[in-house]
């Protein structure tokens, strides 16, 4: 009997090392961002689709910002995503790199979501191709 309750508190601690391991590996890793004619589409965790309809603005941002706490989201290393909160733009949802210092923040009424690519030049010219998408 002690034998086999061992090896269940065992068996269980090693599901949830690797079940943290996998969220850790999985939250590290950039979120994939592409444009397509419809909108822009943010793979992975949190991610989700936004209409190119819905946005009523699109900034670049090249100043860094106050993340002043994480309500529901994942902060691993310099990847943030899911809803934090920021001193100058409120509530918001991040999929951001902190180490690029590049951001690409869209707008639809109260939701404002931040985001960047693996570089600094990709984060601009996404940003240049989505005023195209933007202003046709």
């Amino acid at each position: 009997m002690r034998k086999s309750k061992n090896t269940i508190v065992a068996i269980s601690s090693i599901i949830v090392i690797i079940g943290v391991a996998l969220v850790y590996v999985f939250g590290a890793r950039p979120a994939k961002i592409e444009a397509n004619d419809e909108g822009i589409t943010i793979s992975g965790m949190y991610g989700d689709t936004y209409l190119y309809e819905d946005i009523d603005e699109i900034k670049l941002i090249t100043e860094e910002f106050d993340i002043t706490a994480r309500t529901n989201g994942s902060n691993i290393g310099s990847m943030l995503r899911g809803h934090f909160t920021t001193t100058e733009y409120g509530a918001v949802m991040l999929f951001i790199d902190t180490e690029i210092k590049h951001y690409i923040s869209i707008q639809m009424g109260d939701e404002i979501v931040i985001f960047n690519l693996p570089t600094l030049e990709e984060t601009d010219n996404f940003y240049t191709l989505l005023l195209t998408h933007i202003n046709a």
